[in-house]
């Protein structure tokens, strides 16, 4: 099981990467942007204000984005700060939001389940970082960070457990594997997303780690129709085995697809799609999730030009 592309509730309209990189009008009006520093920019409480700028408004976006440090949606009096998940008692938190989305939406069978957690040998050789509510002192998301000397120490990275990954050896520099990404679903709005991606910004800076990688997931409650659907979708515009050929250790069971089907391409794949992230080979189905896992890396050099200020790629 890698990131929880399941992130999308549909009964929220637009694509997820819209969300994360455009503030939606619909669904933030009330959204306020309060970093501790932005001195060339002012503070707009409505989309509306942005636009009476006549500034691209793309532009202003992803700078915020950049810059941003909480958010608060005056709407239900929320206010939004990215951290990173230190100590037992942190964790702990992490693993309890993991246990409710995944076992909660998808039954899945999970490690520690009898506590009301989530839970694997993976946890303590990973960075956590996630968003808290500090009205309410919930933590909202999260998502865990395992870098290529905490693999080492291991033996392995996660997606290894799923993938024969060959040529990941040869990469050149360091690589931060991202997994076990799951969002409140009282707080799925891009919002929510834009605070844990500047976070995970600050860490690829820090470290400067070259290449991004992880599993993203797709759910087989259907059977597997979506799946396929959409791996015929990424296979003709974002499969790409130049740096790193995933072989998956249990493949995908065959099915004829219907002439009829509609692809809907999961909400988080199309975000790393969009930053320039290629899939590297065929999905791997985790029968203890219900998932089709694919195989993502994103190079950080490589990122799309119109998303790499939010990420701060210095290259």
């Amino acid at each position: 099981m890698g990131n929880l592309v399941r992130l999308s509730d549909r009964r929220q309209p637009g694509p997820f990467a819209t969300r994360l990189c455009t503030l939606s009008r619909n669904h933030h009006q009330s959204l306020t942007v309060m970093p501790s520093a932005l001195p060339s920019l002012q503070s707009y409480r409505n989309v509306s204000d942005y636009q009476s700028t006549g500034l691209d408004q793309g532009w202003l976006t992803e700078t915020l984005m950049t810059q941003i440090a909480s958010i608060r949606d005056t709407r239900s009096d929320r206010r939004l700060l990215a951290e990173r998940l230190i100590g037992p008692h942190a964790l702990q938190q992490a693993q309890a939001l993991r246990f409710s989305v995944f076992s909660g939406e998808l039954n899945a069978r999970l490690n520690g389940a009898e506590q009301g957690l989530d839970t694997d040998d993976y946890d303590v050789h990973c960075m956590h970082i996630g968003v808290r509510d500090q009205r309410s002192g919930r933590l909202v998301a999260t998502t865990r960070l395992l870098d290529h000397k905490a693999a080492n120490t291991l033996g392995r990275f996660y997606s290894e457990e799923e993938f024969s990954l060959h040529g990941l050896g040869h990469l050149q520099g360091p690589v931060l594997e991202l997994g076990r990404t799951c969002v409140d679903p009282a707080y799925r709005n891009g919002g929510t997303i834009a605070v844990l991606w500047s976070e995970l910004a600050e860490v690829l800076n820090e470290g400067g780690y070259s290449y991004l990688m992880g599993c993203a997931s797709i759910p087989m409650q259907d059977g597997g129709i979506q799946a396929h659907a959409i791996m015929q979708r990424l296979r003709e515009r974002y499969l790409s085995t130049e740096y790193v050929r995933a072989e998956p250790k249990k493949p995908l069971p065959s099915l004829d697809l219907p002439n009829n089907v509609i692809c809907e391409m999961p909400p988080l794949l199309k975000a790393y799609m969009r930053l320039g992230a290629k899939i590297c080979g065929e999905p791997c189905w985790d029968e203890d999730f219900q998932v089709a896992d694919v195989f993502i890396l994103l190079k950080r050099d490589e990122l799309c030009p119109r998303y790499a200020r939010h990420f701060k790629a210095a290259v």
